[in-house]
């Protein structure tokens, strides 16, 4: 099985654009290159890419090229492709699946995507509850959901402001979880990512309070005890562990 690290590769979306040939009806290849997903899209659980005659999936992809430049595609709708094969690939240990294509072949098969949003509870669920958000699209989540009006047809993205809050809690520093990516970027800008799911009581809040609250008590009492909130002078915090 082919690996990959992502500091193999290089983000560079002119370059991957200039080996892409547009038609009246559909995107081509210039040049041999690859588009990547997450493996797990396949399963049951997640649902969001099928392999059938033609490969339908969420249009929220990696194309590579084979000096490994890449250029992402942030559109929350499926759209449709058709490889000359599907192989397995490994980034830092996480599966992702390669679609091969040759000089002149289709990336996307028709230009004309159709606006449907019945997928966007899935993708949510996948990138804040579950913590499964594919490497390429790391620090551009939001964006993933403000296209959403324009590609699915959903006001999900309109309050930006919610969404880069629920991310900002999810995006944690990968040498710390306890620590905000966002605070660990402006100290090292090549501080790592790591996201932990929402729904998490023991990293997403680190008050007693804000653990215990809401549908997740049980889980937030043990995070409370395991790892106690250092804000010894707020008196609801003194109240509730007294």
């Amino acid at each position: 099985m082919k690996q990959l690290s992502v500091k193999d590769l290089k983000r560079n979306p002119n370059v991957i654009m200039n080996k892409v040939l547009e038609t009246d009806t559909a995107f081509l290849a210039g040049e041999d290159m690859s588009i990547i997903f997450p493996a797990r899209w396949l399963e049951p659980a997640a649902n969001l890419a099928r392999i059938d005659i033609t490969i339908s999936l969420i249009g929220i992809l990696c194309f590579l090229d084979k000096d490994n430049n890449y250029s992402i595609t942030k559109m929350p709708t499926r759209i449709t492709t058709n490889p000359n094969r599907v192989t397995d690939l490994m980034i830092d240990d996480v599966p992702y699946k390669e679609m091969h294509y040759s000089k002149g072949e289709q990336l996307i098969s028709n230009r004309d995507i159709v606006k449907d949003n019945s997928d966007l509870f899935t993708v949510f669920s996948e990138f804040f509850f579950k913590a499964n958000i594919p490497f390429y699209v790391a620090n551009e989540v939001t964006e993933v959901f403000i296209n959403a009006d324009k590609f699915a047809g959903s006001k999900v993205g309109q309050n930006s402001l919610a969404l880069e809050l629920m991310t900002s809690v999810v995006a944690k520093n990968a040498d710390d979880l306890s620590e905000p990516y966002r605070v660990a970027r402006n100290r090292n800008k090549d501080a790592k990512i790591k996201f932990i799911n929402l729904l998490n009581p023991y990293f997403t809040f680190k008050s007693t309070f804000g653990r215990i609250s809401g549908s997740y008590a049980k889980q937030g009492t043990i995070a409370s005890l395991l790892d106690p909130s250092d804000n010894k002078d707020n008196k609801i915090e003194q109240i509730l562990r007294a």
